[in-house]
């Protein structure tokens, strides 16, 4: 499996043959255009300008919504998703707003995990739901996504062998985050530098312990 890493919560994925882009974004928001395409679209809601700009993406690609497929388990030639519910924000005393999904790719042996645009605590019960997890794609920014607190505590307990860093301040980004130093001054393990933006997966080749894997954005304006 290659991973590459577009910019803010935008992936690109080679599995299997297949080529996947998670949450495509709009040139919009600050990022130079995708000018990629894909055989499948992962997106965790419908937010053309930031998680859904399906007209970046070229080819004849299939769509798959995480948000219309909570609960189901999703076949594309062998390339299994499931989705799970979490919200833009979840007041302690008000009720959730802003339903999204996070979506777990299982492809190869690896299980991979987009969170969305998360923007609340994961407890316990989200552990038990989402099971083995390898690969995490992890929103760093802070607000309107999760807290940095509860996104180390999430991922503590969570324990997956690798975690990749999205949806971070950079340099002309049309929204205000934390940049990637903010999560990384709160973090205590291994961290590696891989000084571009793609990454070849294999199981066998996944660290021991949970590492902070730092991707550079493809398509960020040089």
């Amino acid at each position: 499996m290659r991973l590459t890493y577009f910019g803010h919560a935008c992936f690109g994925v080679q599995t299997l043959g297949y080529r996947l882009v998670l949450d495509p974004f709009s040139p919009e928001i600050g990022y130079a255009p995708l000018q990629t395409k894909a055989d499948l679209v992962c997106i965790s809601h419908e937010n053309p300008k930031w998680h859904s700009h399906l007209e970046s993406v070229g080819g004849d690609w299939t769509l798959y919504n995480a948000l219309e497929n909570i609960g189901q388990t999703w076949d594309f030639d062998g390339i299994s998703l499931e989705a799970f519910p979490v919200f833009e924000d979840w007041p302690d005393n008000g009720e959730p707003v802003g339903p999204n999904a996070m979506f777990k790719i299982t492809s190869e042996n690896l299980r991979l995990l987009h969170m969305g645009d998360v923007g609340h605590a994961l407890g316990d019960d989200y552990i038990e739901a989402l099971g083995e997890v390898d690969i995490v794609l992890a929103p760093f920014g802070g607000p309107p996504t999760i807290e940095l607190t509860d996104l180390k505590a999430f991922l503590d307990e969570l324990n997956p062998r690798l975690v990749v860093p999205m949806h971070y301040m950079v340099e002309g980004l049309k929204m205000q985050l934390e940049p990637l130093d903010s999560f990384l001054n709160l973090w205590d393990g291994r961290v590696e530098r891989a000084g571009k933006s793609e990454l070849e997966l294999k199981m066998d080749d996944l660290p021991s312990k949970t590492t902070l894997q730092l991707l550079e954005p493809l398509r960020l304006k040089r």
